[in-house]
């Protein structure tokens, strides 16, 4: 059945057999945005989000949905870092309501430097890859 070349541009990157998986994504980030939004205990919240979190980088990585190799190892390491992140904000949630605000800012320090590790990550990882490429050609 020929959907159209909107329908073809959102598949492109997916397998296949998982073009379904084109909406996960905007699903993913509803549900965590609703429970970030609608769950007051603050606990409960932070632990909702670590097991979400978990679910989809189990289903990220059993699926394996997109064409290319590079952009699945990017996506899986991005929901590991998403993973991480959720579980300070976990123990960041349990010294808040201990009321140790120190330990709290400890944490809130390392969610910072997680959160902008992969902007200088891929940055980095790109500019070796392509300098790696350019050294094999000209040997």
């Amino acid at each position: 059945a020929e959907h159209g070349a909107a329908w073809e541009a959102l598949c492109m990157p997916y397998k296949d057999k998982h073009r379904w998986y084109v909406g996960t994504p905007l699903l993913r980030r509803l549900i965590l945005i609703t429970v970030w939004t609608f769950v007051n205990n603050i606990i409960l919240r932070a632990l909702l989000l670590f097991f979400l979190c978990c679910g989809n980088l189990v289903v990220d990585f059993s699926f394996q949905p997109q064409r290319s190799r590079l952009a699945q190892r990017v996506n899986i390491a991005l929901q590991a870092l998403l993973v991480v992140l959720a579980c300070t904000n976990v123990a960041y949630s349990v010294f808040e309501v201990l009321a140790q605000p120190s330990a709290a800012e400890n944490l809130r320090a390392i969610n910072i430097m997680l959160l902008l590790l992969p902007l200088v990550c891929v940055p980095l990882a790109l500019l070796l890859r392509f300098t790696f490429v350019k050294v094999v050609v000209k040997c």
